[in-house]
């Protein structure tokens, strides 16, 4: 599999183990596959994008609104076009009728890992303030 990718800055980490730079357009373009991940509340696709990006699979994993709901409707109408969601995204489960559209019931944040990263930070921070007293 080709992996590529867009970000406003690049990782140049990445590019050594053979991910490839490509400006947003181009990645949209030429991907078959699209998986979106952004810091909450980062519009980061606009009509234009999602009018190059036919018979693609879009993975959306943001946090918040990364596009506009109406762009996003007329682009899922297309017969060509899927998407993936988690059910607990700022839409809600808005689209959860709309044919080609998969809703996660798991959020992409809330891995078995991250809550136990998140459970141990919590006692390791109770220690730490029971040792200081």
């Amino acid at each position: 599999m080709k992996v590529i990718y867009y970000s406003r800055t690049r990782n140049y980490e990445f590019e050594k183990k053979g991910v490839i730079f490509k400006e947003k357009q181009e990645l949209l373009k030429e991907s078959d596959i699209i998986s979106l991940q952004t810091p909450k509340n980062i519009k980061i696709l606009e009509k234009e994008d999602f009018d190059l990006m036919n018979k693609k699979v879009f993975i959306n994993n943001t946090l918040g609104k990364a596009f506009d709901k109406d762009d996003f409707r007329k682009w899922i109408e297309k017969p060509s076009n899927f998407t993936l969601m988690d059910m607990v995204s700022d839409f809600g489960n808005e689209f959860q009728k709309l044919d080609r559209v998969i809703y996660s019931d798991i959020v992409s944040g809330t891995t078995n890992e991250s809550v136990i990263r998140l459970n141990q930070k919590i006692v390791d921070n109770i220690k730490s303030f029971i040792e200081q007293i």
